[in-house]
């Protein structure tokens, strides 16, 4: 348990992620070394043993990973916000363009975080021109592009997933999750009832963006 405790609580202070897990590792160790059930040959076959069980996720993603900025490269991104820029024509749909960009660039890159830098600039613009306020954006850059994350069958959340079934015993594949994933399913949902329907806007209400802060 003090492994896992070690690493919750690192990360909630903002820890480097290589650095924790890293921590969570040896500490793991020196556990199991000072219980005397682990040798030192054991521990070091089975951080062996962890990265080999990767290998298909990693290979997999890294492909991915390349075929996504060949679609870059090649402005397939570009034209994608171009098309999107066009369809604005007020608050709500402005709203709903974000939501769309961000989700696409996200199908293309499978990296929700590549996708909220690709689209932030861009999003930004749309915020300033339409009025929709800075939080609002954010919210739902980082609402949508999740969801997608969460569901995309070649995304390395699910891949890693399936490779770890299938190292236990398992055959599983990233689609057989993807009916599973309700969370991000029911994220969506909320998420385009928040655009139509702004039941959680109070905070924006009540502190308005002060508009002439912002460049347009």
């Amino acid at each position: 348990v003090v492994p896992y405790l070690a690493v919750l609580f690192l990360a909630l202070i903002g820890v480097n992620l290589f650095l924790v897990l890293t921590i969570g590792i040896f500490l793991s160790g020196i556990i199991g070394l000072s219980g005397g059930d682990l040798t030192l040959i054991a521990f070091a076959q089975d951080i062996w043993k962890g990265f080999n069980s990767m290998n298909e996720a990693f290979f997999l993603a890294l492909f991915c990973g390349g075929i996504s900025a060949l679609i870059s490269h090649y402005g397939g991104i570009r034209w994608l916000i171009w098309k999107l820029q066009g369809m604005v024509s007020g608050n709500r749909s402005a709203q709903i363009s974000i939501a769309a960009l961000v989700s696409l660039i996200d199908c293309a890159t499978a990296n929700n975080t590549v996708a909220i830098i690709i689209v932030g600039d861009v999003a930004r613009q749309i915020s300033a021109k339409y009025r929709v306020d800075p939080r609002r954006t954010a919210s739902l850059l980082d609402i949508f592009s999740c969801v997608f994350q969460g569901i995309l069958p070649y995304a390395a959340q699910l891949l890693t997933a399936a490779a770890l079934a299938t190292q236990n015993g398992v055959l599983l594949n990233t689609l057989d999750i993807v009916p599973h994933m309700w969370y991000c399913f029911m994220l969506a949902l909320f998420g385009i009832l928040s655009i139509f329907i702004p039941f959680a806007d109070g905070i924006c209400r009540r502190h308005p963006w002060v508009w002439k802060k912002e460049a347009l």
